[in-house]
């Protein structure tokens, strides 16, 4: 670099895609990571939002049931959905595969991650990860207090709060 000018440095993303903490850049399949803070900054708010982020994803309601049963769509692919059918594309919290969601689009709330794997993931993931496979993954407890309240107002009486706090109880243990 010649002098004076500022060299940018990306900061190294590490993804679990394989069941194993790798470079993204070395991760030979196609991943899309967002981490806490890409989410807060695009505004992502629900599972919904996230598929207005992500290229090749869809998340939408089923038939007959709306959102309260979302069918998730990776490249086109997404089974059966509804109440009884099989999905094609694999939704996994904390690293348990959640076969079915019944309720509305969830919530994007405290998260360290959402790692979407697009393709066939059968080989890691098993049979419901034909189209790939949605890992959130949720933020852990430290050793350092935290939380946040957060507030919003609307129309037709809209009013949310969101909050969180993190507290160590003791040296190895926290809420």
């Amino acid at each position: 670099l010649a002098p004076g000018l500022n060299a940018q440095v990306l900061e190294e993303i590490v993804v679990t895609a394989e069941r194993r903490e790798t470079s993204l850049q070395d991760t030979p399949i196609s991943v899309l990571s967002f981490s806490n803070e890409v989410l807060v900054a695009r505004g992502v708010e629900t599972f919904e939002d996230l598929a207005t982020n992500s290229p090749n994803l869809d998340i939408k309601g089923s038939r007959g049931t709306g959102n309260v049963s979302p069918t998730y769509q990776i490249r086109v692919i997404s089974g059966g959905g509804g109440a009884t059918g099989e999905r094609g594309v694999g939704f996994y919290l904390d690293g348990v595969f959640v076969p079915r969601q019944t309720g509305p689009y969830m919530q994007v709330l405290d998260l360290e991650r959402v790692e979407i794997l697009r393709g066939p993931q059968g080989t890691l993931f098993g049979r419901n990860s034909l189209g790939g496979a949605i890992r959130v993954f949720s933020q852990q407890p430290t050793q350092e207090k935290d939380g946040y309240v957060q507030v919003r107002a609307g129309n037709y009486d809209r009013r949310d709060v969101s909050l969180m706090f993190n507290t160590p109880l003791s040296d190895t243990f926290a809420v």
